[in-house]
């Protein structure tokens, strides 16, 4: 079976862990795989967690290439994933965060791919979070420490008291 990479954007949003990830390698294995794995450039682009269950179970993935428009992939990205995911607003701040902090050819402020910047308040709009919360996000990842953004990655530590 083919590794897979996961896409830059993909990269935005946390992996599951802990009791989260074992419910749903849980249901992969009782259910089987139910949605598919989207591809874009052979990276992954949604599924992450879902193509780690298969691994671990060793159950071939579906997948799907993405064959949308490539100015609209991280709109694509963001959309599944904000429906799809119960992200606490700290973890949406971080995300915001990342987006404002890609490297060149990052998306630009109407999220399609670009060599402009993303502001903050863009990524604050586009997440849903205030432009407060994705300054103190951004204090998080400057900071440096794994341990602190893994929890507000994870939802267990809220993104104001990591910031102070």
């Amino acid at each position: 079976m083919n590794k897979y990479k996961y896409h830059q954007y993909a990269n935005l949003f946390p992996l599951l862990e802990g009791e989260d990830y074992n419910n749903l390698k849980e249901d992969i294995n009782k259910n089987g795989l139910l949605e598919p794995i989207y591809l874009y450039n052979d990276k992954i682009i949604d599924g992450r967690n879902r193509y780690r269950c298969c691994l671990d179970l060793n159950i071939k993935p579906n997948f799907k290439q993405y064959e949308g428009d490539p100015d609209k992939l991280l709109s694509f990205i963001l959309s599944i994933n904000l429906h799809r995911r119960h992200l606490s607003e700290g973890q949406r701040a971080i995300i915001a965060a990342k987006l404002a902090n890609l490297d060149p050819g990052r998306p630009a402020a109407s999220l399609t791919v670009s060599t402009d910047t993303i502001s903050q308040s863009d990524a604050a709009a586009a997440l849903d979070v205030s432009r407060v919360s994705v300054n103190r996000a951004n204090r998080v990842l400057n900071r440096g420490s794994e341990g602190l953004v893994g929890l507000v990655e994870s939802g267990k530590l809220g993104v104001l008291p990591a910031s102070e």
